[in-house]
């Protein structure tokens, strides 16, 4: 593109752009340029979820595992996240190729949704305290709540986890505080 002054912009054609191969030194050897090229051409193609399936689908034949970083080691395959993007969880991702990973990653998209609700229960929350007649201010940095001018409160949103007894407990981490249900 090029331009004079309070003029508007023209497009040049190829054929009047000026070139020179090897104008600059180089930061990186073209061999390990090229390379790198093609892992990028290759992975930015656009294949369809069942081929990318079918090729997490060898990977785990072949290695008999899974993880975000095996397949991020994966010279033939898409990222760990296109997975993630794809099929909303790489989770999801191994149960569509048959892999059950050994420990249960359910709490994840709990936890998801979790983080979803609290703005709405944190509303919720200084609506009510609105209603009796309550003052809150919401800090946006630290999403603490003072209410009153008194005191400061951090709503927290906890999973609910049975223990082996079958009692139930929300357990909010790091604070040293352990819920227990009364029934």
């Amino acid at each position: 593109m090029s331009y004079k002054l309070k003029k508007l912009r023209v497009r040049n054609s190829p054929d009047m752009w000026i070139r020179s191969n090897g104008a600059f030194e180089p930061i990186v050897d073209r061999h390990l340029f090229d390379a790198a090229q093609a892992i990028i051409q290759n992975r930015s193609r656009r294949l369809s979820d069942e081929d990318i399936l079918e090729r997490l689908r060898g990977l785990y034949q072949a290695r008999g595992s899974l993880s975000g970083l095996i397949i991020d080691e994966a010279a033939d395959l898409p990222s760990s996240s296109t997975y993630r993007a794809r099929f909303g969880s790489l989770a999801r991702a191994y149960q569509l190729v048959g892999f059950t990973p050994d420990r249960d990653f359910r709490y994840i998209e709990i936890n998801r949704a979790l983080r979803a609700l609290h703005p709405e229960v944190v509303a919720s929350a200084v609506e009510q305290i609105a209603l009796i007649g309550g003052k809150v201010v919401e800090d946006e940095a630290t999403q603490l709540l003072t209410v009153n001018g008194e005191f400061t409160v951090s709503v927290c949103i906890a999973r609910c986890m049975a223990t082996a007894s079958g009692a139930l407990r929300w357990q909010i981490c790091g604070s040293g505080i352990s819920l227990i249900d009364s029934k």
